[in-house]
């Protein structure tokens, strides 16, 4: 008999259990998301990341994610979101910049101001504040390079009537 056994019958005990699958949290709202600020939790400082953030709780600063930012109905943010995709059904004070689309669900209510590629505000959402209207980020980059200083004087010399 080995000094791993039990009671001589030749098992060395949890040796070839296969380990426990984790189990996910099925949030309040049920929004589908990487990270997960609870109802009931507060949280300040910055979040910077490529997944995407859902928030039934309370944040206090800095979004930037190259993901998607999902703001559930008991959701408080006051601080700037900078993310790909944007969806506000609770509260955020302050600016949102959404490289592709920004959504405001009927309970989402946003003071600040937005920039967004695709906005919608649906009936029920409040909204203070100012709203731009622009491409993705990298199509800006893209269109700015490609544009060179002949290009500018031609521009300059050419003459427009109203």
């Amino acid at each position: 008999m080995g000094i791993f056994d039990k009671k001589g019958t030749g098992s060395t005990g949890d040796v070839g259990r296969a380990a426990p699958q984790p189990s996910y949290i099925e949030t309040k709202s049920g929004l589908d998301c990487d990270c997960y600020i609870a109802e009931g939790i507060t949280v300040e400082g910055k979040i910077t990341g490529n997944k995407s953030v859902g928030i039934d709780g309370n944040f206090k600063g800095e979004l930037d994610i190259s993901s998607k930012v999902v703001v559930g109905e008991t959701g408080e943010i006051k601080g700037n979101i900078t993310a790909e995709d944007v969806e506000i059904s609770g509260k955020v004070v302050g600016n949102i910049i959404a490289d592709n689309f920004m959504e405001a669900k009927p309970t989402g209510q946003i003071i600040g101001d937005i920039e967004a590629s695709r906005l919608v505000i649906e009936d029920g959402a409040i909204f203070e504040g100012n709203i731009t209207m622009s491409k993705k980020k990298k199509a800006k980059t893209e269109a700015a390079s490609a544009i060179t200083m002949g290009d500018v004087s031609e521009a300059s010399e050419e003459e427009t009537t109203y």
